[in-house]
């Protein structure tokens, strides 16, 4: 007999908080899975402060290197 049963996915993702910004990284979905959540929200924070990413924890407040450069110019 054929059964389906539910599966819950997740994946870490973070986006720029600027006005009309569609900026994104996404990591790949996964079962549901603390230990994995958390390496990959670490992972994902690592990743977004290479390529330039501005994280502010206390307000979460995030900007991509897009808008970065823009305003030091």
């Amino acid at each position: 007999m054929l059964g389906v049963s539910e599966v819950t996915y997740t994946y870490a993702t973070v986006t720029c908080n600027h006005p009309g910004c569609s900026n994104r990284i996404n990591l790949q979905p996964g079962p549901e899975d603390i230990d994995r959540e958390l390496r990959d929200l670490k992972v994902l924070r690592n990743l977004a402060v290479r390529q330039g990413w501005r994280l502010w924890n206390e307000d979460q407040n995030i900007e991509c290197p897009y808008h970065n450069r823009k305003e030091a110019e």
